[in-house]
């Protein structure tokens, strides 16, 4: 039956409308979505009072809390990172990632400062991009998923040529609790987005870490 549904051509697919009990389900769906973000922004906000409490009573954790507690070791650009070249404006899309003393990565609360830069043959390198990125910003920039844990910026970048084909990124991170620095740079490539495939690199051309000052 199938096969001469395709050889005849005939066959014609059904585009059902949405029902009410579709549309309740769909409203029902987002209802809980909204419960569960106030749950747990309610829990944050109790686990930051016991926090308080607790700093105020100048009650000491235990030292294997202290040893279990995950700290910015390290700070990098991962791969995915890359110069993206489309219709004519160049974006900086850099991925970064903080990782604690086991090599693991974390999340990490405090200020990154980013500057892209381009330098060509006998002229003066000019810079591209310099932005801030406080600690609340930061912390919206993260994603996780199968590809790993990491923070998303996005960068329109100016002054660029036609024949830029890398940048270098130079960041700064420094973190929230301790004011210690963190840096890392990369030279990236300059990648034009096909509209049929969309291209990405496996990783920055070079890159250097440092496990902060």
């Amino acid at each position: 039956m199938l096969a001469a549904c395709v050889l005849v051509g005939g066959c014609k697919a059904t585009v059902l409308k949405p029902s009410a009990g579709d549309t309740i389900r769909a409203e029902n769906q987002t209802l809980k979505q909204k419960l569960d973000a106030s749950e747990l922004a309610a829990a944050a906000f109790e686990q930051q009072l016991l926090a308080l409490k607790a700093s105020d009573s100048k009650r000491e954790p235990s030292e294997e809390v202290r040893d279990a507690t995950p700290v910015v070791a390290r700070i990098s650009l991962v791969s995915g990172s890359m110069i993206r070249r489309e219709e004519g404006k160049d974006t900086a899309i850099l991925l970064f990632a903080a990782q604690d003393g086991l090599g693991r990565e974390m999340q990490c609360v405090g200020t990154l400062a980013i500057t892209v830069t381009a330098a060509t043959a006998g002229a003066d390198a000019v810079t591209l991009a310099t932005t801030s990125i406080g600690a609340k910003a930061l912390r919206d920039c993260y994603r996780a998923g199968f590809m790993g844990a990491h923070y998303t910026v996005e960068l329109p970048l100016t002054a660029t040529t036609d024949d830029m084909r890398t940048a270098l990124i130079t960041a700064r991170f420094t973190d929230g609790w301790t004011n210690k620095e963190f840096h890392t740079d990369a030279v990236l490539m300059v990648v034009k987005k096909s509209p049929v495939n969309q291209a990405t690199t496996d990783a920055p051309t070079s890159a250097t870490e440092s496990k902060g000052s």
